[in-house]
């Protein structure tokens, strides 16, 4: 067996690994990219939830904050308070959501162009290597035609 046939194997070996190594990042990254994804969605519901919970906490302080004042908390002042708070309240659930979801899938696009990039430098390793091979051959290929 000659040394150029076994570096050639070594050289294929070794484009071989490279290029599953790529396609194995890509996979990884798509992966935890996605989970992230999940996860920022999940925070988000959470904090909209906390928000929501908050408005009943502050719609009531207001409404026992009148009272104690001695105005009406069924109608005038402290009804539009109170709408204000509620108004204000699920604008800031509504956004947080929309703000996790946006997030969300700004990761998750993320991921899979990650995931392209890993392929294409696993194709261009691969690619590399062959051409490596194909000029190692037919240098060797000249050479034994002049000796």
């Amino acid at each position: 067996m000659s040394w150029g046939l076994v570096a050639v194997g070594i050289a294929a070996a070794s484009a071989t690994y490279g290029a599953y190594t790529q396609h194995q990042q890509g996979s990884y990254a798509k992966d935890q990219a996605n989970a992230d994804a999940e996860a920022m969605r999940g925070q988000a519901r959470l904090e909209a939830e906390r928000i929501q919970k908050q408005k009943e906490a502050t719609r009531s302080a207001a409404r026992a904050a009148a009272a104690e004042s001695g105005l009406s908390v069924s109608d005038g002042l402290a009804v539009t308070i109170d709408e204000q708070i509620s108004h204000d309240a699920d604008i800031d659930a509504w956004m947080t959501r929309l703000n996790g979801q946006s997030n969300a899938n700004r990761m998750s696009v993320f991921g899979s162009n990650e995931k392209k990039v890993n392929n294409a430098a696993a194709i261009g390793t691969v690619l590399q290597a062959a051409s490596s091979i194909a000029g190692a051959k037919s240098g060797s290929s000249l050479k034994a035609k002049k000796g």
